[in-house]
């Protein structure tokens, strides 16, 4: 994932990656891609508790 540089733009990472997610889950079934936006969530969160 690439370098996070401001709050917006950690929110906008957060917003899509729980879209992604959310479509992987319900309507394609697809674990892998539901795991990888899974992680790209958990890491933008980790950030924001570190600010």
């Amino acid at each position: 994932m690439r370098k996070i540089k401001n709050l917006k733009e950690a929110l906008e990472i957060f917003e899509d990656a729980a879209i992604k997610q959310a479509d992987a889950i319900m309507q394609k079934g697809s674990s892998k891609i539901a795991n990888r936006n899974y992680d790209k969530i958990l890491s933008v969160c980790t950030i924001l508790e570190r600010k």
